[in-house]
This record gives structure tokens, sequence and C-alpha cells, in this order.
């Protein structure tokens, strides 16, 4: 997915690789800094799972 340069370096190199170079490499999607990284998973999660927070299904879950 990397690409046969980025794929050669990390091979050759075996080195790692910060989140910025990895998104620039396409390794990571994006990059979410860690104070909000759990809100973030909770949103992707529900969205995923068909549960946005704008829709009424969410609400009546979440808000007993």
């Amino acid at each position: 997915m990397v690409g046969p340069s980025f794929a050669k370096e990390i091979f050759y190199t075996a080195r790692q690789f910060d989140a910025e170079e990895a998104r620039a490499m396409g390794l990571v999607n994006r990059v979410v800094k860690a104070d909000e990284l759990e809100a973030y998973v909770k949103k992707y999660a529900d969205t995923i799972g068909g549960k946005r927070p704008d829709d009424d299904r969410y609400h009546q879950v979440h808000h007993r």
C-alpha cells in the first residue's frame, strides 16, 4: 500500500517512523492527538456501527 520506495525504506532501515511520517507514507489514514483519541475512537466506532450523534436512534440508546 505504501509504494515501492517507502516499502524499501521500511524494509532496509527497519527504523520507526513518527506519526506524521507514517501518515505521509500511507501507513495510517490519520493522526489524532493523544488527548483527543478516546473521543475520536468512540465517534468513529459509532459511525461504523451506524449510530451517529445526530441520529435519533443514537440518543435513544445513549441518553436514557
